[in-house]
């Protein structure tokens, strides 16, 4: 584990005395700053206020009314708490087997989920939203990313909710570089809120690999909520629908060179989702 000028230290999802570091400043209330698909986020546990307003002093958000997380739960672990009866018909099959949701869109689509009446106390209330009287959220499973390291390691140390949101001042793009994240860290040096470890996945190449906003599928109505790193196209291939994208949020930052037609070509020739995923990953990893 490295230091910089910054204080920060800088680790590796594939380190485990680097995961174990990670674990220990999150479950002492801390937060922790990692690399998912070439965009930086930062984690917490989602039952500690404290932990959430860290998070949201480090991105200048305090104050800001009904500021929501994003979820990281592994499939099997958030679909029992999924009303099933609230998903589109063509999207069923992922509560009816979340390990095969895992295998197929794991860490590469985030999925908006409706929650069960009776599930919703069972979630931190900053993991999850209101929308038109039902509340929902946004699960992005680690499963298939080194992520998953970090994760499982938490899960096994009690912290069962994490909370995830994007490394960036509020109004400004998502961090994708380390010139940036340093930045980052070091404007907030010496503040309790001071980010302490930044994990990064040592197989991300910024020439080839996804880059930016991750693709938000809404499980309710079988539509792209938001675009992002998967296209449209792709994500409907993985999820064997055709998903609506009419009133779809746009991305922020275009495909990896030279992949849509890698993975163009592989859908005309009918590979299964499974193996587009399996695609994607070796694709997005360095040889």
């Amino acid at each position: 584990m490295g230091t910089s000028e910054s204080r920060v230290n800088y680790g590796s999802l594939n380190n485990p005395v680097d995961l174990q570091a990670g674990v220990e400043i999150i479950t002492s209330g801390g937060i922790v700053a990692a690399q998912v698909r070439g965009v930086f986020g930062l984690w917490g546990d989602g039952n500690n206020p404290n932990a959430l307003e860290l998070i949201l002093r480090a991105k200048n958000e305090i104050g800001m009314p009904n500021r929501k997380f994003s979820a990281m739960m592994f499939s099997p672990n958030i679909f029992p708490l999924v009303d099933k009866s609230a998903i589109h018909p063509d999207l069923k099959y992922l509560a009816d087997d979340p390990q095969l949701t895992d295998q197929i869109v794991g860490c590469l689509l985030h999925l908006r989920l409706p929650l069960k009446p009776e599930a919703v106390e069972l979630l931190p209330d900053e993991l999850r939203s209101e929308n038109n009287g039902r509340f929902i959220v946004h699960n992005l499973s680690p499963a298939g990313h080194p992520i998953s390291g970090l994760i499982r390691r938490l899960n096994d140390a009690g912290v069962a909710h994490i909370a995830l949101t994007t490394l960036n001042f509020s109004g400004h793009p998502e961090i994708t570089n380390l010139r940036e994240v340093t930045n980052f860290c070091a404007a907030h040096v010496d503040q309790r809120w001071a980010i302490k470890l930044v994990l990064r996945d040592p197989n991300f190449d910024p020439n080839t690999h996804f880059k930016g906003s991750l693709t938000i599928v809404d499980t309710r109505t079988a539509s792209v909520y938001r675009d992002g790193n998967i296209l449209p196209e792709l994500a409907s291939a993985l999820l064997s629908t055709n998903l609506n994208t009419e009133e779809m949020i746009e991305k922020k930052y275009s495909a990896a060179p030279g992949l849509s037609q890698i993975l163009a070509e592989a859908l005309e020739r009918g590979y299964k989702p499974i193996f587009l995923a399996n695609l994607i990953r070796k694709f997005t990893q360095i040889s």
